[in-house]
């Protein structure tokens, strides 16, 4: 189905961009939590403190990142019905995941 709707699309540009970015975001973001590190340190500011743990948060994630949290977890809730078991009509289903992924991109474009 998502290949269906994808197609197949040129995502070199896209991978030579993440090859320029990467780089450069590390650097950046090294050197704005040192920055923030040595304000907080000459005046310690709550706001900036929170911003600085979120700061140290950030990071790129690899496709398997994405993947592996995309990932549903736990139990599948089922529900027998008539000698044979089915799932459950509140689980989750992947397409019902992938219609709301499509929907918050569709409203939210990248």
């Amino acid at each position: 189905m998502i290949d269906d709707l994808a197609g197949k699309p040129n995502l070199e540009p896209a991978k030579a961009l993440v090859e320029k970015v990467i780089p450069r975001w590390k650097a950046d973001h090294s050197v704005a939590v040192s920055f923030l590190f040595a304000e907080i340190s000459h005046s310690p500011d709550s706001y900036l403190e929170s911003f600085k743990r979120e700061l140290e948060l950030l990071q790129f994630h690899s496709a398997y990142d994405v993947i592996e949290n995309l990932r549903p977890k736990g139990q599948i809730p089922v529900a027998r019905q008539s000698g044979g078991y089915s799932r459950s009509p509140n689980s989750t289903s992947c397409a019902g995941a992938c219609q709301r992924i499509r929907t918050s991109t569709a409203k939210n474009p990248l």
